[in-house]
């Protein structure tokens, strides 16, 4: 049996944004050892590359969102044509 689709779905938003909280994980830790050593430097570098990683994070979060809510609006306006409401109609003439 085949595997369930991947692209074209939320899945690689949702895991690119748990790849940037890790980022963002990793770099803060570094952060806190640089601070630890006194080694301003390595502070600054770690916490930009921190904001910048949770700057993507959070970019892509809105993305996910997004795709949450237009798939919603699929499957409600799906069910409602399978049901034959008279919804499927007034859903029609807001997208369309």
């Amino acid at each position: 049996m085949s595997e369930p689709p991947y692209y074209g779905t939320a899945a690689p938003l949702r895991d690119f944004v748990a790849e940037c909280l890790t980022q963002v994980q990793f770099y803060a830790s570094m952060g806190v050892d640089y601070a630890a050593a006194k080694d301003d430097a390595g502070l600054v570098y770690s916490t930009r590359r921190a904001v910048a990683a949770l700057k993507h994070g959070v970019a892509i979060l809105k993305m996910l969102e997004e795709k949450n809510a237009a798939d919603l609006q699929a499957r409600q306006f799906a069910k409602a044509e399978r049901d034959g409401a008279d919804a499927a109609l007034n859903m029609r003439g807001r997208d369309g």
